[in-house]
Formats: C-alpha cells, sequence, structure tokens
C-alpha cells in the first residue's frame, strides 16, 4: 500500500482518479436514477460525496506540492511547459477552496414579477421551490422592480433570440441601478448575480356573483408560451373550480375556426371551468367578455408580461472562475510539453 502511495504522489496519478470520482457522481445525479434531477452543479457539488472528493483532491494537491517542491529546475523551453503546470495547480486549488466556501454560503432562488411590480428581496418573496440556503447563506438585500419585458415568441410562433428584461434594483440605502438581464449571460451586481430564468403572460382575472359583485381579482402569473398553451389556477376561498387558460395574442392564430369569439380581431382567451370532475365551461373570450358558470361570473381583463428572475449570492465563486481559468492551462501546458520534446529530439 505505501509502494502504490508513493508511486501516485511521484507521476500525479491521483488527480485523474479522483476526478473520476467527482464525475461519475455529478453524472449520476443528473441520470435521474437516484431522485429528481438537481438545479444546479454547484448544488451537487455540496453533497458529502462530493465535498469528500473536493477535500481529498485539495490534500492530494498539497501533499504533491510539498513532495515536489525542491524538483531541479526545468531548463531552457520546458520551464514553461513547468510555469503553465504550476498555474494550472493553483487553479486546482482555488476551485476548492472555492468550492468548500459555496458550500456554506451560497443563497440561489427565483421570484417572479410582473410589468411595473415591485417586490422586496426578503426570503418569503422567492418561491419556495427555487429556494436553496446554505448554513451561513445571506439573502440578498432591497427590492426588485421590473420594467421593460422582451420575450421570445413571435407572430410565427417560434421561439427567436433570447428572453430579456430590465429591472430596476434598488439597494437597501443605496442609489437605485437600471439592469438589463437575459436569459443567456448573467449580470452581477452587488454581490449577486441576476439571469432570466423564464417570461411569460399573466393575465388579469376577476371572479363575480351573479349580482355583479367582485370576489376576487388578480394577475395568475400562467404559462402561455407558445400560443394556445394551457395553464391552471385557483382562486382563494371556498369555491371547488378549477380555471385553466390560453392565450392567443391574435384571433387568427386560433386554430378551430369554428368556436372563435365573434372579436375578429386582437387577443383571444381560452376557458375552461372545472368543477371537480365536471366541465362546467368551456368556451372562447374576448379581453373584458364575461363566462357564466354555476352561479358565478368569470372574466380576464387585460394581459401583463412577467419575468422570473434569478439570483445567486455565493462568495465562492469569485474563487471558482479564477481557478477554472486557470485550469485551462494545463491542456496548454501539455502541447507546451510535447512541442519542446520533438524539438529537443
Amino acid at each position: 500500500m505505501r509502494k502504490i502511495f508513493k508511486e501516485l504522489m511521484s507521476d500525479g496519478t491521483g488527480y485523474p482518479l479522483i476526478g473520476m470520482y467527482l464525475a461519475t457522481y455529478v453524472l449520476l445525479q443528473y441520470s435521474g436514477l437516484f431522485g429528481p434531477r438537481p438545479g444546479s452543479v454547484m448544488r451537487v457539488l455540496h453533497h458529502a460525496p462530493s465535498l469528500a472528493g473536493v477535500a481529498a483532491l485539495m490534500a492530494y494537491g498539497i501533499a504533491w506540492g510539498y513532495r515536489n517542491r525542491s524538483g531541479p529546475e526545468a531548463p531552457g523551453r520546458r520551464r514553461a511547459s513547468s510555469t503553465l503546470a504550476r498555474l494550472a495547480y493553483v487553479g486546482m486549488m482555488l476551485c476548492g477552496a472555492g468550492i468548500m466556501l459555496s458550500s456554506l454560503t451560497r443563497f440561489e432562488g427565483s421570484l417572479a414579477l410582473t410589468e411595473g411590480q415591485e417586490v422586496s428581496l426578503a426570503a418569503e418573496s422567492f418561491d419556495v421551490g427555487t429556494l436553496y440556503r446554505r448554513r451561513f447563506s445571506r439573502v440578498p438585500q432591497g427590492t426588485l422592480v421590473a420594467g421593460q419585458i422582451k420575450q421570445v415568441l413571435f407572430s410565427s410562433g417560434k421561439y427567436e433570440g433570447t428572453s430579456g428584461a430590465v429591472v430596476l434594483y434598488r439597494k437597501a440605502g443605496g442609489d437605485p441601478r437600471i439592469l438589463r438581464i437575459n436569459s443567456l449571460f448573467p449580470v452581477v451586481h452587488d454581490g449577486n448575480t441576476l439571469a432570466v430564468d423564464a417570461v411569460g403572460y399573466a393575465p388579469h382575472v376577476f371572479l363575480f356573483d351573479r349580482g355583479g359583485a367582485t370576489i376576487d381579482n388578480f394577475y395568475a402569473v400562467l404559462q402561455l408560451l407558445p400560443a394556445g398553451t394551457e395553464d391552471m389556477f385557483r382562486f382563494e376561498g371556498s369555491i371547488p373550480h378549477t380555471f385553466y387558460m390560453g392565450y392567443y395574442p391574435d384571433v387568427s392564430l386560433v386554430p378551430d375556426v369554428a368556436q372563435r369569439s365573434p372579436v375578429k380581431a386582437g387577443p383571444l382567451y381560452k376557458v375552461r371551468i372545472a368543477r371537480n370532475l365536471d366541465i362546467v365551461a368551456n368556451q372562447y373570450a374576448a379581453p373584458g367578455e364575461t363566462v357564466f358558470f354555476d352561479k358565478l361570473i368569470f372574466s380576464a381583463g387585460d394581459i401583463r408580461k412577467w419575468v422570473e428572475v434569478r439570483i445567486v449570492r455565493d462568495p465562492g465563486m469569485y474563487l471558482v472562475w479564477p481557478g477554472i481559468a486557470l485550469l485551462l492551462c494545463y491542456p496548454i501546458a501539455i502541447v507546451v510539453r510535447r512541442y519542446t520534446r520533438k524539438a529537443d529530439t
């Protein structure tokens, strides 16, 4: 065993072995064989088996560096490859330290805003299903206001470009700043990274009694893209109804011409209302048009765009990203080493 350990230490074989262990564990987690797929790679690296592998990699790196600290100086052109290899070694240690720090401090969550809506960046404002907090994580401070939202769906019904939004970030006790975020590249501000997770439509829905008194109304954040996609919601209270809605930006996109509303142009809703297992309403309706069912009245008014913003606060990434950049020196070092060997021969 001691002889094997010495061989691993002398030629650096331990690096790929531990790396293969980490890669195998991450791939198995994403395969879905052991449960739902994780939200991000960093969440997998925070698992105990991953942290054990990272700790082993760092311990091996420290031992290997100590053992080879007094090796002979590389002559001539080989010095460049030796320097690049040392830089890659530093990058590996930075990545390991960053992952360890991230496992203690990472905060991650998503929240949905309609155009013009202002939301306080408190833990209760985030979608519970997306909230991810480590022991020493800090919740972002301030408020977020959604401005103009760019959707990727055009009149052709095809997706083009990237989703984006203009948001106003008001830091607690600081000056507001306008940020342009999208679904491709995150924006860094005040120690947080912000990116667009999804965009969609939020119709203003109303529920009345037969006397015309308003029972409830709100903007329902729904997944209605592309045109005709159906999503559901419910009104809070004792009514047992489930409301299913689809949205067409223009009546020309409605596939079933015979069942269209008398409206000849403009947007149109597809409304389907179920009471338990019974369908009590199933029709098209223009904005503001009423739908009668079970002694109640439903109506959908104007529609707003909404954006889901993902916010990540992770001090460990300030070590991980430079570490990844330095790790790229390793394949360059291999190329330089091969080139210098051929030149020497």
